[in-house]
């Protein structure tokens, strides 16, 4: 962010990058940055975010290893675990039931971009 904000400075207001002002703007726009955004963390939090690191990585470990996933089944955060042959099956029956999903034999990308382009090539003709 700050060297972005260097960069703008210097192309769109045409300051000297080693000019004096410019290294005290940097310096004080680092420091106002660090102090809102950069706060450390109580040590309290800081244990408990390590731990919750801890346990999030020991989940899907056990998850992977299993061949296991874990789902939220509604917006209140229910979670369901399956394996995932069975996430497989009930996906298949719902496509097969509701017939909502057709299968595509190749994939129209390229068609599609090839109307765009031609598309754009007969707008472009029309505006000159």
């Amino acid at each position: 962010m700050i060297n972005q904000t260097k960069l703008r400075l210097t192309e769109k207001c045409h300051i000297n990058a080693k000019s004096n002002i410019f290294k005290q703007f940097s310096e004080r726009l680092q420091a106002c940055l660090m102090l809102h955004y950069m706060t450390p963390l109580p040590f309290i939090e800081h244990v408990r975010a390590q731990r919750d690191l801890q346990t999030m990585k020991l989940i899907r470990r056990k998850l992977k290893k299993n061949q296991l996933l874990l789902r939220e089944t509604d917006k209140g955060g229910n979670l369901y675990v399956a394996h995932l042959n069975e996430f497989e099956e009930k996906a298949a029956d719902y496509r097969l039931k509701t017939g909502a999903y057709e299968e595509l034999s190749a994939s129209p990308i390229e068609e599609i971009f090839n109307k765009v382009t031609r598309l754009l090539n007969d707008l472009h003709v029309k505006t000159k």
